[in-house]
């Protein structure tokens, strides 16, 4: 492999920029045009090609915006089958698959509990530590010994 001059690498650099944007479009372009291919002949090939030529994060996003604007089932290995549902083309062209955000339920955070969290790790300890143990790690199985003491002062400070 040749090491590249680093005039050669900022030319490198610049033209990936062009090449990231020129992809997106090509990528929407060919999203856009799969989803009226489908909707007219049922024919979901050009989405399942589409979403196979793709890094697999393009993928995973190209998958759900497909989902949100069609009735396209993804069956791993196998691509897309007609599902349930309608086209939505008007609403797939007035976004960028790339900037496509599915609306999701905000979640609950789950109630802090700093006693379970504590007692969490204590057991994560006491399971490492029985595998230092095993492997006859005395130093290790000390630190984790060490450290399994200090959380439980800690709690019981924090519970005064």
């Amino acid at each position: 492999m040749t090491i590249l001059t680093k005039s050669e690498t900022l030319i490198k650099i610049r033209s990936l920029k062009t090449r990231s944007k020129t992809m997106k479009t090509d990528v929407q372009a060919c999203v856009i045009a799969g989803l009226y291919h489908a909707s007219e002949h049922g024919d979901f090939s050009l989405l399942t090609r589409l979403v196979e030529s793709v890094t697999a994060t393009h993928a995973t996003q190209l998958r759900k915006f497909i989902a949100d604007h069609s009735p396209a089932t993804w069956r791993k290995g196998k691509g897309y089958k007609k599902g349930k549902g309608d086209f939505n083309l008007a609403a797939a062209e007035s976004i960028l698959w790339d900037e496509y955000k599915r609306e999701s339920a905000p979640r609950e955070k789950p109630e802090y509990n700093r006693a379970a969290v504590i007692a969490d790790i204590q057991a994560k300890i006491e399971k490492f530590g029985g595998i230092a143990a095993e492997h006859g790690d005395g130093e290790l199985n000390s630190a984790l010994a060490t450290f399994y003491q200090l959380l439980d002062q800690l709690n019981t400070a924090l519970a005064a």
